[in-house]
């Protein structure tokens, strides 16, 4: 395996690369190339009796993040030479973008209310005795057993994505020392998310939002121009929160994961190759293809849904085909070590990639996915309003989290994603007298 090495390596430097022309750490070709660099030379090592993967395998994954960064340069350094924007048909010297507060706030409560209703089961279970492992294994089962109940009507349509929108929010308004009451509550309602689902999502979701915000945010910008300033109180707020967030993320790998922790943090950087390879296996002999829709799911989730349980009609054959092998990757464990540890998800982003159009799939949708990356990052550079950052910190999430799966495959984050873009924010236009 001394060849994925040489790869992991490529994909280190080509991380600095991606630093050098961007000008800015968090941006998606550093990130991708960064991650996957750290879980293809561990993965080479297959240390705590991990299953070695095929070299097939590794070279899918790899092709997937060459794809990506191709995409990501490609779009990076093209100039658009025409622009029809809606300030020069109006005539509209600027424009603010200002939060729907009074939107947010009954949003806010609405998903207060139903995690803490959900906390109350999963104390329960950690009264018992049990871990946030058991609590997240008892969530997972009760929504694939029950989607069509209410709760999970309230969770699929409104909570799940509002969460999605609200932490990136929370994010900005951290670093920018605004709205401190919604911060705290947001900040509560994660903590009452966690003990609820016992996941740990959230947590890495804010930190990347954190991370997004303090270094492109308007006052990141002034922090780095004032630079004793920044290092009284910008860069140490940022350290702090940065530190509770680590070892928020610490403890909860220890409630799930118990004495065995720095084998399950190895095994949770490394079982990619196998994860993928288990289940590209598992499509091939099944002979199904996705054609976009393993990918996208998430876009047309919530339609099929609403239509459904409204209208008690089934969901189409091969889209439900689909989406009974994305939740199998969820709920059903392989073995990943020699030993038969079995693990589930993790299969990376490129496996919906994979199930949608194998190889080719990989190709063409790393592609486009870089490509849009490369789109959104250049937008939120050029504008960094309030709407921009937190819609490139959910973008920016998605690449973090390609080592566990895509997360346009599911619902609460594209609906999250949409509420940010199209409800949760106004313009504010000025106009020329």
């Amino acid at each position: 395996l001394s060849s994925i090495r040489v790869i992991a390596f490529v994909f280190f430097f080509v991380s600095i690369f991606g630093k050098i022309i961007c000008k800015k750490i968090f941006n998606p070709l550093t990130i991708m190339c960064g991650i996957w660099s750290v879980i293809l030379f561990l993965s080479s090592f297959c240390l705590f009796n991990l299953r070695q993967a095929r070299i097939e395998s590794y070279m899918a994954l790899a092709l997937g993040v060459i794809c990506f960064s191709f995409g990501f340069v490609t779009n990076f350094f093209v100039k658009k030479k025409y622009r029809v924007s809606l300030e020069s048909a109006v005539s509209a010297k600027n424009y603010t973008v200002e939060l729907r507060t009074n939107l947010v706030w009954l949003l806010l409560l609405v998903a207060l209310i139903f995690e803490l209703v959900n906390a109350g089961s999963s104390l329960s279970i950690i009264l018992s005795g049990k871990s946030l492992d058991s609590v997240l294994i008892f969530v997972r089962e009760g929504a694939s057993d029950a989607r069509g109940t209410m709760k999970n009507v309230i969770n699929n349509l409104i909570v799940g994505p509002f969460k999605f929108a609200i932490f990136p929010i929370c994010a900005y308004n951290i670093a920018n020392r605004q709205n401190k009451v919604m911060t705290f509550l947001i900040l509560f309602l994660l903590g009452v998310g966690v003990l609820s689902s016992g996941g740990r999502v959230f947590v890495i979701y804010l930190i990347v939002s954190l991370c997004v915000s303090f270094t492109i945010s308007p006052s990141g910008k002034n922090a780095v121009r004032n630079a004793m300033n920044f290092v009284k109180t910008q860069r140490m707020r940022f350290v702090l929160l940065l530190g509770f967030m680590l070892v928020v993320f610490t403890l909860l790998s220890l409630s799930r994961s118990g004495k065995n922790l720095r084998q399950h943090m190895y095994l949770y950087f490394s079982m990619q190759p196998i994860m993928f390879e288990t289940w590209a296996k598992n499509i091939s002999e099944k002979g199904l293809y996705g054609f976009g829709e393993a990918a996208l799911n998430g876009f047309t989730f919530h339609i099929l849904y609403l239509v459904k349980n409204i209208f008690s009609l089934p969901f189409p054959s091969h889209w439900n085909e689909i989406f009974n092998s994305i939740i199998s990757v969820d709920t059903n464990w392989k073995p990943i070590t020699t030993s038969g540890l079995p693990a589930n998800a993790y299969v990376s982003a490129f496996w919906y990639f994979y199930l949608d159009g194998r190889m080719l799939g990989i190709v063409l949708e790393s592609f486009t996915w870089g490509w849009v990356c490369s789109s959104f990052f250049k937008n939120t550079i050029n504008k960094p309003n309030v709407k921009n950052i937190c819609i490139y910190s959910m973008i920016l999430f998605s690449v973090v989290d390609s080592y566990v799966r895509i997360r346009f495959t599911t619902g609460e984050f594209v609906g999250g994603l949409l509420l940010l873009y199209f409800v949760l924010f106004k313009k504010t236009y000025e106009y020329d007298s």
